[in-house]
């Protein structure tokens, strides 16, 4: 098993993108960064990855969706997209930058995803009293890594 580094920043750690690339144990790291849905000031990482996934998703809970819209099925319509980008990613031998606002509820869950489907370990993410990784996010992008291995078999 390939160990994999999953690394989690805010958007203000991002854009000091030294602090990043220190963290990184190889010279290639996929971004996947969540912003809200109205934000159209996304960082600009064409300099530093040929790999970004741009969300713009609310940073709402199970409890929130009905109010918001949504069910479970129909939130967060681009989970399956971004499994095929981290399951590509990820046999490229790319190392993970999950970003979001704070750097705590959306890209920790995602971070908790990725490192629970490839080394059953995202539970130290959960128990990290530094983020809140939220859990929407993450039942989302674990069960479309999980159907995306489905696929590939």
């Amino acid at each position: 098993m390939i160990t994999i580094n999953v690394l989690i920043f805010s958007r203000k750690a991002t854009e000091k993108w030294e602090n990043c690339k220190d963290s990184i144990s190889s010279e290639k790291a996929a971004i996947i960064s969540f912003h809200d849905p109205d934000d159209a000031d996304l960082i600009d990482y064409s300099q530093k990855t040929d790999r970004v996934f741009y969300i713009g998703i609310p940073d709402i809970s199970y409890d929130d969706l009905q109010d918001c819209g949504y069910t479970y099925d129909s939130f967060f319509p681009e989970a399956e997209e971004l499994a095929k980008f981290i399951v590509d990613a990820y046999n490229d031998g790319y190392d993970f930058i999950c970003q979001c606002e704070h750097g705590e509820s959306r890209s920790a869950a995602t971070a908790a995803a990725i490192t629970e489907f490839y080394n059953h370990n995202g539970i130290e993410i959960f128990a990290n009293f530094q983020y809140c990784p939220n859990q929407l996010i993450y039942n989302k992008v674990y069960d479309a890594l999980q159907h995306e291995k489905k696929v590939r078999i």
